[in-house]
């Protein structure tokens, strides 16, 4: 894996999208060289993935300030936040993107100024008002992945059906008192919105019973961020280990993946073959392959895509 200092004096394949007037790097090799030097758990390749990347958040509140702020600090290249809501006094205790001197005023537009001053290097689209119907079709046929930050559950369904037209994955969570949840939802999927309604209580919901706390709605909003970034990379592998419960993907050690793949494998049918060919795969990039020649690609990668999405915090 490259250390983002080996960068430097190098030209990348790809360039970034037009942000900010910001431009303090010698080049674009030197600028991912400093600004990106503690993301060395990422490989070049990798940042330049997230670079390209495309994310679409609704909701800018308690969960999509925090999503907003780690995605742009990380170096997602397009993002676009909506929110037609504005900035109360309630929202002090949690909202990131909240302060005294910004009580009034829309949260997209604090997104706008927040992103200005983290990094002008990216290209954030504020929309200042709640996205439903054609808009929000159009909005998610643009993005890669889908962040549901929403507030209570009136909007989730609309925002969910969007996605799956779309064919994008809705990284969707919702927080109430102590508690919360996140799943990620792909194209064709049930989502929370199967389970848990659309709401009948104009939009708040349980949490304005319950009440919230930062740590809740930061905790739910970094697993968000986790599974944006996997998403937009590509970590297949690291997709396997969640669905085993491995929390800690980046290490090598008590690696599961092969044999995660060989007994769902078996379990459809595999012959010994397949899973002697699979267990001597070197990557999981290379066991995917050897499922795709045998036609249990799809079968097998589903219900860990179903584990993948299904979280409690």
């Amino acid at each position: 894996m490259l250390n983002m200092q080996e960068t430097e004096g190098k030209t990348p394949e790809r360039r970034l999208p037009p942000g900010g007037p910001f431009r303090p790097y010698r080049s674009e090799a030197a600028m991912f060289a400093e600004r990106y030097k503690r993301n060395c758990l990422l490989s070049e390749t990798e940042q330049m993935r997230l670079a390209e990347g495309r994310v679409l958040i609704v909701g800018l509140g308690g969960l999509g300030g925090h999503v907003l702020d780690m995605l742009a600090r990380m170096g997602v290249g397009r993002i676009v936040g909506a929110d037609g809501d504005v900035f109360e006094p309630s929202n002090l205790n949690r909202q990131l993107l909240c302060t005294e001197k910004r009580l009034g005023m829309n949260k997209a537009e604090a997104a706008r100024l927040h992103v200005a001053e983290v990094n002008s290097e990216i290209a954030f689209t504020a929309i200042p008002r709640f996205v439903r119907g054609p808009e929000l079709e159009a909005l998610a046929q643009e993005a890669d992945v889908i962040v549901d930050a929403l507030g209570g559950l009136r909007d989730r369904a609309a925002l969910q059906s969007a996605a799956a037209r779309a064919g994008a994955p809705l990284v969707s969570a919702g927080i109430s008192g102590l508690t919360g949840w996140m799943a990620v939802v792909l194209p064709g999927e049930e989502g929370p919105a199967a389970y848990l309604g659309a709401g009948d209580e104009g939009g708040g919901g349980v949490e304005e019973k319950e009440g919230n706390l930062a740590p809740t709605a930061a905790l739910a909003a970094a697993l968000e961020l986790g599974f944006c970034r996997i998403l937009l990379v590509g970590h297949l592998g690291k997709l396997v280990k969640l669905a085993g419960g491995m929390l800690n993907t980046h290490s090598r050690y008590g690696d599961c993946r092969l044999e995660l793949l060989a007994a769902h494998a078996a379990l459809l049918g595999a012959g010994r073959e397949v899973i002697q060919e699979l267990m001597a795969a070197p990557t999981t990039v290379r066991g995917a392959e050897v499922l795709r020649k045998a036609g249990l690609l799809e079968p097998v990668m589903a219900p860990l895509f179903r584990v993948n999405g299904n979280c409690a915090t």
